[in-house]
């Protein structure tokens, strides 16, 4: 299900809302926003072309932890993509990055640092990857268990 909402901000935008599916059956409302179309310039062909254009979704940091709560530890895998550095003061991307089995404490801290704010996390629908970072302290991906993706998880989209 695909609904479309226009925004009440000092910039109207449109705003896109697509359902998913995720643990325990449980239904979430992901969205993004086309700064690129004016609300009085809205037609089918547009909003078919942003639907198959725009792969990632944005999700709420209460949506997430929810997510990561309702699953447990053994299921996930994490790459961490970029972290902060005391020594040189600023955040440095790990380009050697790959993914690794979630650990226990791995869990609690993921569901810490979406406590944190200014943190954006995106579904990527075509990769099934959840993208999570912050300026200051960096960023990670978490995705899913191929082979636990048929029992648990679905993330398809309704």
């Amino acid at each position: 299900m695909l609904e479309i909402a226009t925004s009440k901000g000092r910039r109207p935008h449109i705003i896109m809302k697509r359902k998913f599916r995720f643990p325990a059956n449980k239904e979430y409302k992901f969205k993004v926003d086309l700064y690129n179309i004016a609300p009085d310039e809205v037609t089918s062909e547009k909003l078919s072309e942003a639907v198959n254009k725009n792969k990632e979704w944005r999700v709420t940091r209460a949506q997430m932890r929810r997510i990561v709560d309702l699953v447990t530890p053994d299921c996930w895998f994490i790459r961490y993509n970029a972290q902060f550095n005391g020594q040189i003061d600023m955040v440095e991307r790990n380009e050697n990055a790959e993914f690794k089995r979630v650990e226990r404490q791995d869990k609690e801290h993921i569901i810490n640092w979406l406590g944190y704010q200014r943190m954006w996390v995106y579904f990527n629908e075509e990769t099934r990857e959840f993208e999570i970072w912050n300026l200051a302290i960096g960023g990670f991906t978490l995705k899913l268990d191929e082979g636990r993706f048929d029992k648990e998880w679905r993330g398809e989209p309704l």
